[in-house]
């Protein structure tokens, strides 16, 4: 416990620090969207290449992603069938909290806790579902709330 709490400690001083300098005006708005962009589309993904370019992926790939994707799958449909029982926007809401996870705090986790091969495990992991996790997530709420935002639910 105590080493999960040092390994997302600093992440959320970060995140504190930045709130409040945000809220300070200090740096400005600009700053903040440019950096946003700066870590999605840049240093996200350079982390991934590194990590993942010195990771051994001689083991078993493909075991490793079908549980992943099982996982994940397992988690949609679970948000899906709490969902059914709440109108479109909130069960969109809970859609996305059921499948969408916090890549910044897993891996600081996954570091703190195993270490390099860790990390890039976690990493690996992160590179397999973020993409679709985003496709799927996205369809399902573009559907659901395109056609009709009064919908009572979710329905497939």
């Amino acid at each position: 416990m105590l080493i999960t709490f040092l390994a997302i400690a600093p992440v959320f001083a970060l995140i504190l620090m930045g709130y409040g300098l945000r809220r300070g005006g200090i740096p400005s708005t600009e700053f903040w969207n440019l950096n946003d962009r700066l870590v999605y589309w840049v240093l996200m993904p350079a982390l991934f290449f590194a990590k993942i370019s010195a990771a051994d992926l001689s083991g078993g790939l493909g075991d490793y992603a079908v549980l992943l994707y099982a996982g994940f799958f397992t988690a949609i449909f679970c948000g899906w069938l709490f969902g059914r029982k709440f109108a479109a926007p909130q069960a969109s809401s809970l859609l996305q909290g059921s499948a969408r996870f916090n890549t910044f705090i897993g891996l600081a986790i996954a570091e703190a806790v195993f270490g390099t091969p860790g990390l890039q495990i976690a990493v690996l992991g992160s590179a397999l579902l973020v993409p679709v996790v985003n496709v799927t997530v996205v369809t399902i709420m573009a559907r659901q709330l395109g056609e009709g935002a009064n919908q009572s639910s979710l329905d497939w």
